[in-house]
Parts: C-alpha cells; sequence; structure tokens
C-alpha cells in the first residue's frame, strides 16, 4: 500500500513540476520575451524545419525507394542517402 502512495506522490510532484516549468515559460519575462517567445524567435531565425517539413521530407524519402533498391541496398542508408540529397538540392536553390 505505501508503495502505491509513494508512486501517486511521485506522480503528483512531477506533474506539478511539469506545470510550473509551463507556467514560467508562458509568464516570466527575461530581456522583454517570455522564454517561449526567444524559443520561438531563435526557431524562425534559424530556419529549422518545421513538424511539416519534416513530414513531407520523409514521405518523399520513402516513396522514391521502390523495391529493387531495398533488395540492392540497406534502407537506413537509403533514407539518409535520400535525405542528404534533398537537403543539397534545398541548399542550392537558396
Amino acid at each position: 500500500m505505501w508503495a502505491q502512495v509513494k508512486a501517486y506522490l511521485v506522480t503528483i510532484g512531477r506533474a506539478a513540476l511539469a506545470i510550473g516549468f509551463g507556467i514560467f515559460l508562458a509568464t516570466v519575462e527575461v530581456e522583454g520575451r517570455t522564454p517561449w517567445e526567444h524559443l520561438q524567435r531563435a526557431w524562425k531565425r534559424h530556419g529549422w524545419s518545421s513538424l511539416e517539413d519534416v513530414k513531407s521530407s520523409f514521405r518523399s524519402a520513402v516513396l522514391s525507394i521502390t523495391a529493387s533498391d531495398l533488395k540492392a541496398q540497406d534502407p537506413v542508408d537509403l533514407l539518409e542517402a535520400s535525405y542528404k540529397d534533398e537537403q543539397d538540392s534545398t541548399l542550392a536553390m537558396q
């Protein structure tokens, strides 16, 4: 019984920490912006991909692989090569 009580208290404590951290990220201002706004700004400034960009890149990489390619090489190597080719073409466009 005490093990269950301890597990509940640990779970409640972790949830309270997560909620507190979320409130901190959303409300406390550092240099005129919240930490969340700093993160969003850095994300936009450095051009990191959005989740949709990552999904579409993965879909195109998977669709470009044929059954004969899978027999010829390791699928992970094929995905990495396809991702690298796509990044190279993206950099060439910029």
